[in-house]
């Protein structure tokens, strides 16, 4: 089987078995361990796949889930969590733990689902507090994606070929976030999946306002246009008499991500007519996150409130629309 249909495989575990991975042991087996395997490593070799690695840390004995060796050397860790936990703080901590005292390669933390990758650019011997590279493996993978994988893969595995290989993947949130957006782009029936899903992954403050930055600025051309659209036209389609604009649908889209933290972008839908459109959950018109007023000279968003009434308020900017976030959030939240 070739790379991409043993990882299909696991994607196909992730989709199938995803309630029942609920301890970290069937996450690694189930999991971690095919992929490792997919790319080449032993784990039935000791020698070159170790679990429960040995780690002295102040004076105390631990283990990290996996430490790969190449050449008797340790150049991967990797630090497993159940299958959908966040990445928090404390999990980057403890593999940065690990991490500086096994002085490897390439650190990686998991839930067998997302992966991401750290390395020690900053300072060598010290592990960078943010990941250079994040993928998905419940996602369909990018040229990208094979290219950090191909990182920690087996044949051709150099440890003088990494920061090359790094400065290959580009800035780090900046590269990720255009291929998400693009990918998105060209698969409109998706909405913003593969963007909102990077973005809502929960991350430490810090990481989280620097993404928030970064996709604002990529998809501010793009929202510009698409609320600028408002004022002359740039119909998708017409259906009995309903004229959906593309406006609309790209603000659909970033409501998506807007609420990605609180409800899957997969259970956002979109739903036209002749007034407004709303933007509801389950696509259920008894769940209404918003409506769009997006045909006159001035376009508004009707944000919804406890109640379910709804307020216009005037959009005209980037700034306007992402501004109405936390509105969204809230109906959202009404509807999980």
């Amino acid at each position: 089987m070739t790379l991409e249909d043993q990882i299909a495989s696991i994607a196909q575990v992730i989709a199938r078995d995803y309630e029942i991975l609920d301890n970290e042991e069937i996450t690694k087996h189930s999991l971690v361990s095919p992929l490792v395997r997919a790319l080449g490593w032993n784990t039935a070799d000791p020698r070159e796949v170790r679990p429960e690695y040995p780690v002295i840390i102040d004076g105390s004995r631990r283990r990290a889930d996996y430490v790969i060796q190449h050449e008797s050397k340790p150049v991967i860790v990797i630090e497993c969590k159940v299958a959908g936990h966040a990445r928090t703080r404390s999990y980057v901590g403890q593999l940065a733990s690990y991490f500086n005292a096994i002085a490897p390669a390439l650190g990686i933390l998991t839930d067998g689902i997302g992966y991401a990758f750290y390395a020690d650019a900053q300072q060598p011997g010290s592990m960078d507090a943010h990941a250079f590279y994040e993928l998905n493996l419940a996602q369909e993978l990018t040229a990208n994606d094979y290219l950090a994988l191909s990182m920690i893969a087996k044949d051709g595995f150099r440890r003088s070929n990494i920061k090359a290989q790094i400065a290959q993947l580009g800035p780090p949130a900046e590269q990720q976030i255009r291929e998400a957006i693009e990918f998105d782009f060209q698969r409109p029936e998706h909405g913003l999946s593969r963007l909102a899903g990077f973005i809502a992954e929960s991350k430490d403050g810090e990481s989280l306002a620097e993404d928030i930055a970064v996709a604002t600025k990529c998809f501010e051309a793009e929202l510009t246009r698409a609320v600028n659209v408002v004022k002359g036209g740039g119909i998708l389609g017409e259906e009995d008499g309903v004229l959906t604009l593309e406006s609309e649908i790209l603000v659909y889209n970033m409501v998506q991500a807007l609420v990605a933290d609180v409800i899957p972008p997969e259970r956002i839908w979109f739903r036209d007519a002749k007034s407004y459109a709303s933007v509801l959950v389950d696509d259920n018109n008894r769940k209404p996150i918003c409506r769009l007023h997006l045909h006159g000279t001035k376009g508004y968003v009707g944000t919804i409130g406890a109640d379910r009434s709804s307020t216009k308020r005037e959009v005209s900017s980037v700034d306007d629309v992402i501004g109405l976030r936390e509105y969204f959030r809230e109906a959202a939240k009404r509807h999980r």
